[in-house]
């Protein structure tokens, strides 16, 4: 299989798993918050926060492990594969021991830390401990994980992790939407076990795929491995930290200040724009080692139309999914989570304010992530981490603030949340990708941003007057709105966003298909 069959094959086993995610997105918060209550899914929602802090035990080896596979593999330096992961799964197994004992310390005071009811009091401890052990037990099971990505195997990554995903979707859906469960425990061992499995089989593709060329020796643990994996680490492990602060800690706080209902209140518009940021993901994924050739062959203005481009793409896209969401947000709450009979009239008002607030500034911030990706690809990946820790902490403090000495509740944590988008995507990203490609902050401005937001005035309007004449009240009916919007941005966006070029290469495209 040659290499572009193999990007293809693993573009279209990542898509599949985005479906899955996306589904299962859909399906399971309605269903767990029928199921659990408000405050019951709060604090399922909490433990997940609490626990997502333990991988960064691991200090960037997770990371890590596939960029060195592949270097090694490719020089058929098999001595020095067996000794990265000799060394990883060393790692992996001390990492596993800090997180045993991080659990441990965390779960005697985890439902007096957040003030649980004394109906979750105990489950709540439980919950913790049972997911934290389960955290510890994964650890060594991702080196299966970086195995594959070494190998350019993403695609039975993407494929055994959607797997997972749904096996776990099928189980809550028979467990709590037909049985009627309603045990948190159960929910906990549930997602831990479909997790497992799904690393056990990472690691028998993986030792399938290079048994012959890996050897798991103590002797292969030296210091120098360990430098030599925590050399690349290091600077990711701050990248992780800024995003776990940034979503994770902020959930975290406003289930400490405000209390666990607050926090599925909070989590679900987090969780909603957390998929949306997936669909540009997936998008720029290629815009770090395709500036890292263009920078090798010293290509400048390949450069800066590469980010631009990009830039443009994204903000097109960003801004579609802020218009639909401050639109139609209120009305797709209450078609989304009717099931649940815990959610008042100002919960639903509450969703969607949350929502919009976020939403403006993702859409602002979230295209230069494609300038993020394409520092990291030149080389400036320190600045790319320190910049993003930053920004995250300034954007925790003010959600902070504005939640415990004011009256704004979970929307001072919003205004948080947007305010990282805009730090990034307004102040520092923007100059630094001027700076560093040599683009004139003007014709920047007019070229990636003006076209997109000329057209997302003709969806603005396009969409309060298509919810002014429709009655948005079922799936159907919102379905309908969006489509009709979206067709309306399309046309918009082919006239006033791209050039002759791409519109020839678009109509071509049309020909071929209909021959």
């Amino acid at each position: 299989m040659n290499i572009y069959e193999q990007v293809l094959k693993n573009a279209c086993a990542g898509w599949f798993e985005m479906t899955i995610l996306l589904v299962s997105g859909l399906i399971v918060p309605p269903l767990l918050l029928a199921s659990l209550g408000k405050e019951g899914y709060g604090v399922w929602l909490l433990v997940g926060q609490v626990t997502a802090y333990l991988p960064i035990l691991d200090l960037g080896v997770s990371s890590s492990v596939g960029r060195f596979v592949a270097k090694y593999k490719a020089k058929e330096d098999y001595k020095g594969l067996s000794r990265v992961i000799s060394s990883s799964v060393f790692l992996f197994l001390a990492s596993s021991i800090l997180a045993v004992a991080a659990t441990s310390a965390i779960w005697p005071n985890f439902s007096k830390f957040f003030h649980l009811s004394q109906e979750y009091f105990d489950i709540g401890r439980w919950l913790i401990l049972l997911t934290g052990l389960g955290v510890a037990i994964d650890f060594p099971l991702r080196i299966g994980q970086g195995i594959l990505e070494g190998m350019h195997r993403f695609d039975l990554m993407y494929l055994l992790r959607a797997s997972g995903a749904f096996l776990r979707l099928l189980f809550i859906i028979v467990l709590f939407g037909w049985w009627g469960c309603r045990s948190l425990l159960v929910l906990g061992a549930l997602a831990i076990v479909t997790t497992l499995v799904t690393d056990v089989l990472m690691c028998g593709f993986a030792y399938h795929k290079s048994s012959s060329a890996v050897n798991l020796k103590c002797a292969f643990v030296n210091l120098s491995s360990l430098k030599e994996i925590w050399s690349l680490s290091l600077s990711t492990l701050l990248v992780t930290i800024a995003t776990l602060l940034f979503n994770q800690g902020q959930i975290i706080s406003v289930g400490k200040i405000v209390g666990p209902g607050a926090v599925t209140i909070y989590a679900l518009p987090v969780m909603l724009l957390t998929y949306g940021s997936m669909v540009i993901a997936y998008i720029i994924g290629a815009f770090r080692p395709m500036a890292s050739r263009m920078q090798a062959l010293n290509e400048r203005e390949r450069l800066q139309g590469l980010n631009i481009a990009g830039v443009k793409i994204s903000f097109t896209i960003s801004l579609f999914i802020a218009v639909i969401a401050v639109t139609f947000g209120y009305p797709f709450f209450r078609i989304w989570l009717h099931a649940s009979k815990d959610l008042s009239a100002g919960d639903f008002a509450t969703l969607s304010n949350v929502l919009a607030i976020m939403v403006i500034g993702f859409a602002i911030g979230v295209p230069q992530n494609v300038t993020s990706n394409m520092l990291s690809g030149v080389e400036r990946q320190w600045f790319v981490a320190l910049t993003s820790l930053a920004a995250s902490v300034f954007g925790f403090c003010i959600g902070i603030v504005l939640t415990m000495k004011t009256s704004l509740g979970p929307y001072g944590m919003a205004i948080g949340w947007a305010a990282v988008f805009v730090v990034r995507g307004v102040f520092v990203l923007p100059a630094s990708a001027c700076r560093h490609f040599k683009i004139k902050s003007l014709s920047y401005f007019e070229r990636a941003y003006w076209p997109p937001i000329v057209a997302a005035t003709i969806l603005i309007a396009t969409a309060y007057i298509t919810r002014a004449i429709f009655d948005v009240t079922s799936i159907a009916s919102l379905a309908l709105c969006i489509a009709f919007s979206a067709g309306v941005y399309a046309v918009a966006v082919y006239f006033l966003c791209l050039d002759e070029g791409q519109r020839l290469q678009i109509r071509s495209m049309v020909n071929q298909l209909r021959a």
